[in-house]
């Protein structure tokens, strides 16, 4: 009886080992599949980028928009594809079975994962600033609340790429005339950025901008050059001398000392 056994355990475990490495090989391929579809959708999302970022710069907003679109929905297809959670969900309870080589395709697949969220928000984020720029603010807005919503659930609340869509909608009320929301959405950029960015980054000069230019609109006149001049000082020393951002600043100055000549 006892031998009986020995040769069932002595069979079960050989079966295991045997089966085990076919597993281990399927899904190894299955992982180098992913993997690859990752990158060819990674490719095609950053040219459609391009190519939307290129025709907004030019002035070409017709022409951006549906390429905007079409980046915003392959980045939600890449990172909300039911298969591909199913596949990662196999990977993690297999792992604790098959090993190293289990461990290593569940990298492969971590790693599409988690600049996935990141490249949903951007899409989303860019295709909202086109809606800005072409004055379709009811499309923009609620775009870009939805990559601030996931960018809060995916990212530290210091990450400076949610001060950026934070600033993005500053501008949005701004435009519209809604400057006490704005006013808040501009400090709480303008916060994310001064724990997140050395104290001379560029970027603390957006928001610091935007709070200037609400209290220019207000006739705060002194509270505004103080606020324009801290950003010039900023991109002095970030910026190249003959950097466009720079005249801008003190274009915004001359046009400020223009509305206070006026009153």
């Amino acid at each position: 009886m006892l031998n009986w056994i020995k040769v069932f355990i002595i069979g079960a475990i050989n079966a295991l080992i045997y089966f085990g490495y076919y597993v281990s090989i399927l899904l190894f391929y299955i992982s180098c599949i992913l993997f690859v579809y990752i990158v060819i959708q990674g490719i095609r999302y950053r040219f459609l980028n391009y190519r939307a970022n290129k025709l907004q710069k030019l002035g070409r907003y017709d022409g951006a928009i549906p390429i905007a679109q079409q980046s915003v929905k392959l980045a939600q297809q890449i990172s909300g594809k039911t298969y591909y959670a199913k596949s990662q969900n196999a990977l993690e309870a297999m792992l604790n079975i098959l090993g190293k080589l289990y461990r290593i395709s569940e990298k492969l697949l971590l790693f599409g994962k988690k600049n996935n969220y990141r490249a949903v928000t951007v899409a989303i984020n860019n295709l909202a600033e086109l809606y800005r720029l072409t004055g379709q603010y009811n499309k923009a807005e609620p775009l870009f609340k939805q990559a601030i919503e996931i960018d809060k659930i995916a990212l530290p609340e210091t990450y400076p790429d949610l001060a950026h869509k934070i600033n993005n909608l500053a501008l949005l009320y701004s435009a519209q005339g809604r400057y006490k929301e704005a006013e808040l959405l501009f400090k709480e950029a303008l916060e994310i950025y001064k724990i997140a960015l050395p104290e001379n980054n560029p970027y603390l000069a957006h928001p610091l901008g935007g709070i200037a230019y609400l209290y220019r609109t207000q006739k705060q006149y002194n509270e505004a050059e103080a606020l324009l001049k801290q950003a010039l000082e900023i991109k002095k020393i970030a910026l190249p001398k003959n950097h466009p951002s720079l005249a801008t600043t003190l274009n915004n100055i001359a046009l400020l000392d223009l509305s206070r000549n006026k009153t």
